[in-house]
Parts: C-alpha cells; structure tokens; sequence
C-alpha cells in the first residue's frame, strides 16, 4: 500500500527550521537510505523543488541538519565534576546519539558546519581542555583528535545500525565467524578468535575511549589529582 501523502503545507509557511526538523525525523522513521528529496517532500506535504528556495543545494541542507543535531545534544551543558571526566560525559553522549539515530549520524558525522551549533560545541570542548592546562593551540590539536576519535566511532557503528536487516545480520554473523578462523594459519588470531567474536560495539568504544583519555591525563599540565574518572576498566 502507498504512503499517504502529508496534507500540504499552507503556502509561505516553509522555513529552514521547518526542513530541517522534517529532514532529522525523516532520518530517525526511514534512515540514510530513504532520505531523498522526493521523500522529504512528502514529509513536508510540499513540493520537493520547494526545499531549494531555502537551501540552494541537498548538501547545504545536509550541513545544516548536521549543525541541528549538534545543536540538540547542548554539548556546553555536558560538565562532569573534573575536566576529564566532562570529555568523557561528551564522548558517550555522542556514542549513545549515534545507536538512537543512526540515520541521521551516518549522513552527518563527517561533516563539519561552520554554524552557531557546531561553534558552540566546539568552544566548549576546547574550554574543557583549556581547564587542563593545554595552551590554546593545544587545546585546539586536542580537541581535533578528540572529536575525530568520537565521531569517527559513533558513526561506524551508526552506519552499521542503518544498513537494511539483511545486510546487518551478515554483517554479525561475519564478526561471529572469526571464531572459525584457522589457529595454524593465524595463530595470534586463532587464540583471540572467541573474544574478537564476543566483542561488543560498546566495549569496544569503551576501551578506546579509556586508552584516548589516559594519553590525555599522561599529557595534561593540570591532571585531575585525586580524582577516579568512570572510564570502565579493561574486560
């Protein structure tokens, strides 16, 4: 049965905020995959052409999706009771984004808008490691490779989340398979081969957040002295 049409937007009501919302539950109800013009016409109960009268192309509205998603996570709200322990706050906020709207991290975690939401963010995240005791420039390399540690695993596993069911349980079941890989011809795998296997996405990020943050306790001017971060422990 076909998709009934949304009932038309009155003419002149359409704005950026208006695409953009639509855009972001488009991605949550039908993913990257069925986010197309045509569908979000339909979304919008508009005529698709009419989205190019607020945004000249289908990637500048993708950057601007990307900057409302930073938005909504307020990342200058997310402060722990130590420095280190508020990048820790941003980086599962941002994992746990990515398992709730695959979709939508998928199309934008690559991207970079220069607009208010992703300012603000940034401002914030360079201020924490400004607290650290890192000068301005090292603030700056910090917080690069911080954020492309955290987007870049985010959206791994969202990419993964919003493949179709068919290709996703392949997927798992390929992950399973090491365990069938053959210890005389790879030995250092054959004797890790059922916890490469049993691994989680979530310990594994886990783990590589703990490693990411305890370089940057090692190298941080102003540790957090006296202070036990949350970061789970190898398991």
């Amino acid at each position: 049965m076909a998709t009934p049409r949304k009932r038309r937007l009155p003419r002149g009501t359409l704005d950026r905020d208006t695409i953009v919302a639509a855009s972001l539950r488009l991605l949550d109800e039908k993913g990257m995959r069925g986010f197309s013009m045509p569908a979000l016409g339909r979304e919008l109960g508009a005529d698709p052409s009419a989205v190019y009268r607020h945004f000249a192309s289908k990637d500048e509205l993708v950057l601007a999706i990307t900057d409302a998603l930073i938005a909504e996570q307020d990342v200058p709200s997310l402060r722990g009771s130590c420095w280190i322990e508020s990048l820790i706050l941003i980086a599962r906020h941002t994992w746990e984004l990515g398992g709730r709207r695959p979709g939508a991290m998928a199309l934008t975690a690559s991207r970079t808008a220069a607009m208010p939401g992703t300012f603000a963010a940034a401002d914030h995240i360079i201020g924490v490691f400004r607290e650290g005791g890192f000068d301005a420039d090292d603030a700056g390399r910090m917080y690069r490779s911080f954020v492309d540690f955290m987007l870049a695993t985010a959206q791994q596993r969202a990419a993964l989340l919003d493949l179709d069911p068919e290709a996703l349980e392949l997927d798992l079941s390929n992950e399973a398979a090491f365990r069938s890989a053959d210890p005389r011809r790879y030995p250092n795998l054959g004797a890790a081969a059922e916890t490469v296997a049993t691994r989680t996405w979530t310990e594994s990020f886990e783990l590589g957040l703990a490693m990411l943050i305890t370089g940057i306790e090692a190298m941080a001017p102003k540790p957090c002295r006296g202070h036990t971060h949350s970061v789970r422990p190898l398991a």
